[in-house]
């Protein structure tokens, strides 16, 4: 009589259980629960560096104009592209700058307008002047402004527009107060 061989034993599965994949997704949740507040961060800090470049390129670009077209140039805050206001995050708008009319509102011929999105960013002169004008000569009217961007009431760097014209930027190595 023959002996019966045995049957193969069939392989263990090699899946995933739903067990092991709602752990996995709950690691997953914590881990990206940590990191979206640094992401935040981040973005944020990118954002500032962002807008004090393009300011800084674009009061160099001012200042160029004026020396190139021998004539006053200003430049002043806007929140919607016509009329001056007094936070640099929302935008600014460079201008040919001459007497204005009696009651004019708007500053005349406006060179270009650049305008951001809302941000948690604000940006704000250091002097009581709403805008920053070049001469001529490519010098400051008047003496140094700065306009400093800050985020939820910390400095994250500022546009530094010296008598003689000349802008630098700045970024602090540790945010101090506004």
């Amino acid at each position: 009589m023959e002996h019966a061989r045995p049957l193969p034993r069939p392989a263990a599965c090699a899946g995933v259980t739903l067990i092991q994949s709602l752990i996995a997704m709950a690691i997953l949740a914590i881990l990206t629960g940590m990191a979206l507040p640094a992401m935040q961060q981040t973005r944020d800090r990118l954002q500032a560096d962002s807008l004090r470049m393009q300011l800084a390129s674009a009061l160099a670009t001012a200042r160029n104009t004026a020396i190139t077209e021998r004539r006053r140039i200003a430049v002043c805050p806007t929140d919607d592209g016509v009329h001056c206001g007094r936070d640099w995050s929302r935008g600014w708008m460079p201008y040919r700058h001459g007497e204005p009319a009696a009651g004019q509102t708007l500053p005349p011929a406006p060179i270009l307008v650049h305008q951001h999105t809302r941000t948690r960013l604000s940006a704000f002169g250091s002097t009581h002047k709403p805008t920053i004008q070049f001469r001529p000569d490519g010098q400051l009217n008047g003496s140094n402004q700065s306009v400093i961007f800050c985020l939820e009431g910390l400095s994250q760097g500022k546009v530094v527009v010296s008598r003689t014209g000349r802008v630098r930027s700045e970024r602090p190595r540790r945010p101090t107060a506004c």
